[in-house]
């Protein structure tokens, strides 16, 4: 493995969200033969089968031969193989064909960070967490866009998605939650209602425009502290006007 500081930390983070998982970190010192690569996989695999291999930026031709060799044996026939920014294009493609489980990730540009695929190994952690034996496979593409302009236009979309509804499901249910003047919403918590907590400070949570009901009555209802929700009006003049009410009547 070959990734700055802070990746690593971030790495880490990710990896602690699944405390089910034996994950083991290792570097690639130890695939400098085939014989010492099935020794490093035969002890990764002592206590249970080996669900997933995870490679980050490994150049070395070698190595990887050595690595795919012994993957493709019977023992490893359901374990998955995701390289990512690694020197195996080619490998992955013969392993695809004759049917192993196998996930690419390489850049367009020369720009390799991995802070880029951190979203998508979440979810390759959690698809392997919970089917260890899946056997599909897929090539991803992580794409670097150097323009400053479209750099600007992509975070404005991600803005959109992430604060405004995106079905007309959701949009009907965020019109059955607005009400006539902007307010604050108490909602259920581990701790009683603040009229009736001594000594503790509620929460102002300030959500988009997108209904997350199920989620974020999920995380108030994990809270230890009275909490309150704001309620946006149909119409108002300004997010400024409005924001100068919500903080009058909090």
């Amino acid at each position: 493995m070959s990734c700055g500081s802070v990746a690593s930390r971030k790495l880490n983070g990710l990896l602690s969200r699944y405390p089910t998982c034996d994950i083991q970190l290792t570097g690639a010192t130890l695939l400098d033969t085939e014989e010492e690569t099935k020794t490093r996989l035969a002890q990764s695999c002592a206590v249970r089968a080996l669900s997933a291999v995870f490679l980050l930026h490994v150049d070395s031709a070698v190595k990887l031969k050595n690595l795919h060799a012994v993957l493709q044996t019977k023992s490893y026939e359901y374990t998955l193989y995701m390289s990512i920014y690694s020197n195996d294009s080619s490998l992955c493609d013969q392993r695809k064909a004759s049917g192993y489980p196998t996930v690419c990730v390489q850049s367009e540009g020369d720009d390799r960070r991995i802070q880029k695929v951190l979203d998508v190994l979440d979810t390759l952690l959690c698809q392997v967490h919970v089917k260890p034996n899946a056997s599909g496979s897929a090539t991803m593409l992580v794409d670097e866009v150097s323009s400053l302009q479209h750099d600007k236009d992509y975070i404005l979309l991600q803005n959109i998605k992430s604060h405004l509804p995106e079905s007309l499901e959701e949009l009907e249910e965020l019109a059955d939650q607005i009400p006539s003047v902007p307010c604050w919403e108490e909602v259920q918590t581990r701790t009683s209602r603040l009229a009736d907590s001594r000594g503790s400070y509620p929460i102002f949570l300030i959500p988009g425009l997108r209904p997350h009901t199920k989620l974020l009555k999920k995380f108030t209802e994990s809270l230890y502290y009275p909490c309150f929700v704001c309620k946006y009006p149909s119409n108002f003049d300004t997010l400024d006007e409005t924001a100068k009410i919500m903080i009058r009547v909090s």
